[in-house]
């Protein structure tokens, strides 16, 4: 039984820890009018591994994350502006909207600035890979 005890504080401490880090990633996105520059846009395409194509835009426009859960974003280069729902996990901010959900790892965060990235793969041999490189709007 002690034992049992034992193995539970560890389980705790980590639910806790990631639960944190969940919640501060979240209040980071939204807080300050959750209005997020998108500096960098990439774009790379893959067949069998190797890089078919890539291209960036700088200065793309802007993502603007509400609390309670709803977002917008204004970028030049698709023909409409984007709105729809987000949430976050302590790893990934996930967009949904066209009633799909798409999955953006965080690779890089800090108070001011993150970076996205997501696979999308369209074939057995050909993926897409979209970069954002964002900062806070000041």
């Amino acid at each position: 039984m002690k034992l049992l005890k034992l193995m539970a504080v560890p389980f705790c401490l980590l639910l806790v820890t990631a639960c944190s880090k969940e919640s501060r990633i979240e209040r980071r996105i939204y807080s300050k009018e959750g209005k997020w520059n998108v500096d960098k846009y990439t774009t790379t395409e893959y067949e069998n591994g190797a890089v078919t194509a890539t291209g960036s835009i700088y200065d793309a426009g802007y993502f603007v994350f509400e609390k309670n859960g709803v977002f917008a974003s204004v970028i030049p280069i698709f023909p409409q502006n984007t709105s729809g729902l987000w949430s976050s996990t302590e790893d990934e901010v996930i967009l949904i909207f066209e009633n799909n959900g798409y999955p953006f790892k965080i690779s890089g965060e800090s108070r001011r600035e993150m970076t996205l990235e997501s696979t999308q793969v369209y074939s057995d041999s050909t993926k897409g890979v979209i970069t954002m490189k964002m900062s806070k709007h000041k």
